[in-house]
């Protein structure tokens, strides 16, 4: 491979931009790139989405029923979903030089085990949750099959949409925070006597803050739930840079999200959701996260917790890998 060069890259501000052993713009100016396009992008795709949803276009007349409703949602839906994975491809491929696999997804059997994993290692710290509070009275079911402001009816269409979009978002955060953000600091933070053991902690912080940073504004957010929140990306981080695959934390960010919400009824961030079960939920709010969901109580923290452990085991006892895999910290850069 024959790194690239820009004019000017050999004098000292060229080589405060530029990369010249890996042909690319440094590691900041890679994020700061990156983000840029996300937010442009991400904006552009929602102004578009807007004026066909509000504007003067018969899909405003589809508002006046509700299979309209649910027809405009999907639309949001997929419109929405498709902007993160274009961007990281568009990033990966002009500033990166990165294919977009290797941001966490070398789909090989081990990679589908991980991803099974991931998902049930989530759907059981979530069942832990709910039964635990089941049995100390703290969660009365109330219902099922829960929709609200719409006929009943209209519920497995609404469930399903409900489904997809947590699916997706779960998918779209790892793909952000952990397989772009977190691939990047990792290399990049490797600086004199720092190595990759050092890097990578500071990605996990910054990336698990950041991560935190956009729950702090969800309805009924607290100091607890941003903390917890901020663990919980750690939690995440540690499935991706044992493994070098993003497929356990979207696995457990799939789980916990539908176990949480669309099947337990508890808050996701702050917001009800579609969801098979009617809960009303009592008890010590500094346990069980209340209005937020479990997140911001003792009990998310210890499920947390556990999570973390289990991770490290699979890792270690499953993958064989007792650190950090060279997948993160090791660029394998195209041509």
């Amino acid at each position: 491979m024959t790194p690239r060069r820009i004019p000017g890259g050999d004098t000292l501000p060229g080589r405060l931009v530029w990369n010249a052993a890996t042909g690319r713009l440094r590691m900041p100016l890679r994020i700061v790139v990156g983000l840029g396009l996300w937010v442009v992008i991400g904006g552009i795709v929602s102004e578009l989405l807007a004026m066909v949803v509000t504007g003067p276009s018969p899909l405003l007349q589809l508002r006046t029923s509700y299979f309209g409703n649910i027809t405009v949602s999907a639309i949001d839906l997929v419109v929405g979903s498709v902007s993160t994975p274009i961007v990281i491809y568009l990033a990966g491929r002009y500033v990166d030089r990165r294919r977009f696999q290797d941001f966490g997804f070398r789909l090989d059997r081990r990679w589908w085990l991980d991803l099974a994993f991931g998902f049930v290692l989530g759907g059981v710290l979530m069942t832990g949750i709910f039964l635990f509070q089941l049995a100390m009275g703290w969660i009365r079911i109330t219902g099922f099959f829960v929709v609200g402001g719409v006929p009943q009816w209209t519920f497995p269409y609404w469930f399903l949409l409900s489904v997809l979009s947590y699916l997706a978002g779960s998918v779209i955060e790892e793909l952000l925070h952990r397989g772009f953000l977190l691939t990047n600091f990792a290399e990049g933070f490797q600086v004199g006597s720092v190595g990759p053991t050092g890097a990578v902690a500071v990605g996990i912080a910054l990336t698990s803050g950041f991560f935190a940073f956009t729950h702090a504004t969800a309805a009924n957010a607290t100091t607890i739930s941003t903390l917890s929140i901020a663990l919980a990306g750690v939690f995440l981080a540690l499935g991706y840079v044992l493994t070098g695959e993003l497929a356990l934390p979207i696995g457990v960010h799939i789980a916990w999200n539908f176990f949480e919400g669309n099947l337990y009824g508890f808050p996701i961030s702050g917001s009800g959701t579609t969801s098979l079960i009617s809960i009303r939920q009592s008890g010590p709010e500094p346990v069980t996260g209340g209005a937020f969901g479990p997140e911001a109580g003792l009990l998310g923290v210890i499920a947390i917790v556990i999570g973390i452990a289990a991770t490290v085991t699979w890792a270690r006892y499953y993958r064989g890998n007792p650190g950090i895999s060279p997948n993160v910290t090791v660029p394998e850069l195209r041509e």
